[in-house]
């Protein structure tokens, strides 16, 4: 009873960190970055990071700074409830799994980077991955699933990288493996499914840079602005790839000086971690465990390409942990995986003292660690 109590302690303290995080984010320390995504709409045609400004500017002709804020905490918030479904479908709330849940939803890569990073977008590729674990698999789930890819690319283009080789991995493993239908129409179905958000990932990668000088497109922004923001941040809807790149070249050996320090923020996950190889090992057939293991390989193939291409590194590491966490899930449903054992809340393990680590760290950060 008294390493119940602890945990919920955790979870309680974790909550607060949260909370602390959209104070801080919206009051002593703003979050300026999202904001301008909120101005950008297709007034001036079709335009890169612009789906976002365009939803909001059905009800904000101009819009106030305060609209990021609550609306990042809402998606937030149900972010979290999503995840607790999730959870509680797959584990359970018990007395055993409380240690699983403090060392996921507590973990600094998960809601608490989300909510440090508040206005940026995301949490709505977890959002709706969480939700392809959630939907019940029947004809129309892949189209759901490329639809929502679709709209992620259109809100930020980095999102296909970030989360959309695990809506893809979910989708295969739920919509194929699971039930066990290899026909030639559902390959093709996948198929069509994934061409259709590539070439939508195409067509705003070289389509999407607006079509007006960037004088014009700033004082569009301005005008629909009803509070300041960095007007030297126009420069990224202009931005090409190659930029990108040079730009994260520039800044990789500073980048590369902080991998000893996510390392250390990984390992203080050691249960999880121990948990999670336990569950992929106790896959049993041979089938089940290449698509898995392909599954993940996606995933990191995706985190690869985000390595040369964008310098926020403490994001993507964080979102990678994320896309991690929900491949556990995924993985949990395969009709060979077995039962296995949760970390345990006493014992040589020391999970206990792993779980309060985790819940001290407040955040892994945006560009640099902590």
């Amino acid at each position: 009873m008294k390493l119940r109590r602890q945990y919920l302690l955790m979870l309680g303290l974790n909550a607060a960190i949260c909370a602390y995080w959209v104070y801080y984010r919206s009051v002593l320390n703003i979050q300026i970055l999202p904001y301008p995504h909120f101005l950008v709409d297709y007034s001036l045609g079709f335009t890169k990071r612009a789906l976002i400004g365009e939803i909001f500017s059905f009800w904000y002709p101009r819009v106030p700074i305060s609209v990021v804020f609550v609306s990042a905490t809402v998606m937030l918030i149900v972010a979290i409830l999503l995840y607790l479904l999730l959870f509680r479908r797959d584990f359970g709330f018990s007395g055993r799994s409380l240690p699983l849940l403090v060392l996921i939803a507590g973990s600094p890569f998960f809601f608490k980077n989300f909510f440090y990073n508040l206005g940026y977008f995301d949490a709505l590729g977890c959002i709706v991955a969480i939700v392809a674990l959630l939907l019940p698999v029947n004809r129309l789930y892949p189209a759901l699933l490329a639809l929502g890819s679709v709209l992620l690319v259109l809100i930020h283009h980095l999102l296909f990288l970030l989360y959309v080789p695990t809506i893809g991995a979910i989708c295969v493993l739920r919509y194929l493996v699971v039930t066990r239908r290899y026909n030639f129409e559902r390959l093709i179905y996948l198929g069509t499914c994934a061409v259709l958000v590539i070439g939508a990932f195409a067509i705003v990668l070289f389509h999407g840079t607006p079509h007006v000088p960037q004088a014009v497109f700033l004082a569009h922004m301005k005008a629909r602005a009803l509070d300041p923001f960095s007007t030297n941040f126009v420069h990224v809807w202009y931005s090409t790839p190659r930029e990108e790149f040079r730009a994260t070249l520039k800044k990789l050996p500073r980048n590369m000086l902080a991998i000893p320090a996510y390392v250390l923020v990984f390992l203080a996950h050691w249960p999880l971690i121990r948990f999670y190889r336990g569950r992929l090992r106790a896959v049993a057939g041979k089938a089940d465990y290449r698509f898995a293991i392909a599954g993940l390989a996606v995933i990191a193939a995706g985190y690869l390409c985000i390595f040369f291409m964008v310098f926020d590194y403490s994001r993507w590491v964080s979102s990678w942990a994320v896309c991690m966490v929900l491949m556990l899930h995924a993985i949990m449903r395969l009709p060979s995986a077995q039962a296995g054992e949760f970390p345990a809340r006493h014992g040589r393990d020391q999970t206990n003292a792993f779980a309060w680590l985790v819940t001290i760290i407040p955040r892994i950060g945006t560009v640099g660690p902590f």
